[in-house]
């Protein structure tokens, strides 16, 4: 009896923890004062299995933050390494060759 109860309090924890939502999950606007991109608004959705996926409109892809390549679909393949809850640190290249990186700040509230 002991024993299941140790097993459904894990479960119950392990489940409180999936299904807490990250810091950049919703619909987020550029901060035109902070960036020198063009303004634009931007979705990040969890995606399953650590994953986030990511849609403005335009592109779309689904991503992890471990620093694994991913292709954006535009030529570029794109790394995104969790800094920690509110910074991503991106970098892309294209024809093996680095051709950016911007670290993403998630706001706050």
């Amino acid at each position: 009896m002991n024993h299941v109860m140790r097993v459904a309090v894990l479960l119950i924890a392990g489940a409180s923890v999936l299904s807490a939502q990250s810091k950049w999950d919703g619909t987020w606007k550029l901060n035109q004062d902070k960036s020198e991109k063009p303004e634009f608004t931007m979705t990040y959705a969890p995606a399953g299995e650590g994953a986030m996926k990511f849609s403005n409109g335009t592109d779309s892809y689904t991503f992890k933050t471990d620093g694994s390549e991913v292709d954006t679909g535009d030529g570029s393949l794109d790394k995104f390494t969790k800094v920690d809850d509110r910074h991503i640190q991106h970098t892309w290249t294209q024809t093996h060759q680095r051709r950016g990186e911007e670290k993403l700040t998630v706001s706050e509230d």
